[in-house]
C-alpha cells in the first residue's frame, strides 16, 4: 500500500492519476510500435510461383530417374566377345571346327528384355511419384494463398480497430469517462489480437517453407 508524506506537494488522488497516466502512455507506445510492425503480405511476391515449384520438382525427379536407370544402362564394349564361336577340332574328320552357342544369344536377349522392362517401370513409377507430389504441392499452395488472404483481412481489420481505439477509448480515458481498469482491459484485448496475428504470420512462414521443401527448392538445412 502506498504511503504519502504530509509534506508531499501531490495529494494521493493526483499522484495516482499521474501514475496511471504515465503507465498507460508507456503501454500505448509499446502497443503502437507492435501494431505497426504488422504489414500486409503481397501475394504475388510472397506466394511461390507454381511454374517455379514444378520446375524444381521436375528437375529433382529427372535426376532421380536417371540415377535409377544407370544401373541397367551399363555399357560393356567387349560384350561381343561372348558371342564369338569357340574353336575346336574334329578328330574324326581331322578338321578344325567352330562351335556356336545359341544359349548365350538367348540369355543376352532375355537380359536385354529384362533391363528394358525395368527401365520402363522406373520411368512410369517416377512419373507417378512426380505427379503425386506435384498435386500435393499445388494443394498446399492454394491453402497458403487462402491463409495469406485471411491474414491480410485480419491485419486490415486490426488497423481499423486500433484507429478506433486511439480515437475513442484513449479520449474516453483522458476525459475520465472510463476507469483505468477498463482502459487496461481494452488494451489487453488488442494485444491479444495482435499476438494472434503474429502467430498466424509465423504459421504462414512455416507453411511456405513446407512447400519449398516438398518441391525440392530448399532443404531443411538451407532454411
Amino acid at each position: 500500500m502506498l504511503k504519502f508524506c504530509s509534506k508531499c506537494p501531490l495529494k494521493p488522488e493526483k499522484f495516482l492519476r499521474k501514475f496511471y497516466k504515465a503507465f498507460f502512455l508507456i503501454l500505448i507506445c509499446i502497443f503502437s510500435s507492435s501494431a505497426y510492425s504488422q504489414v500486409l503480405l503481397d501475394t504475388s511476391q510472397f506466394l511461390p510461383h507454381r511454374k517455379d515449384l514444378e520446375k524444381h520438382l521436375r528437375d529433382f525427379y529427372t535426376k532421380k530417374k536417371e540415377a535409377l536407370k544407370a544401373e541397367f544402362q551399363t555399357k560393356n564394349k567387349y560384350k561381343f566377345l561372348r558371342f564369338l564361336p569357340s574353336l575346336g577340332y574334329n578328330f574324326i574328320q581331322n578338321t578344325p571346327i567352330m562351335i556356336f552357342s545359341s544359349s548365350q544369344i538367348e540369355s543376352y536377349q532375355n537380359t536385354k528384355a529384362t533391363q528394358k522392362a525395368k527401365i520402363q517401370s522406373i520411368e512410369r513409377v517416377n512419373e507417378v511419384d512426380f505427379n503425386e507430389v506435384l498435386n500435393e504441392v499445388i494443394q498446399l499452395r492454394e491453402i497458403l494463398k487462402n491463409r495469406i488472404d485471411y491474414y491480410n483481412s485480419r491485419v486490415k481489420n486490426f488497423d481499423i480497430q486500433k484507429a478506433l481505439f486511439i480515437e475513442i477509448i484513449e479520449k474516453q480515458y483522458k476525459n475520465r469517462e472510463i476507469l483505468p481498469s477498463e482502459y487496461l482491459k481494452q488494451l489487453k484485448d488488442f494485444q491479444t489480437q495482435l499476438n494472434l496475428i503474429e502467430y498466424e504470420y509465423f504459421q504462414i512462414l512455416e507453411a511456405k517453407n513446407t512447400i519449398l521443401i516438398k518441391s525440392k527448392v530448399f532443404k531443411w538445412s538451407e532454411l
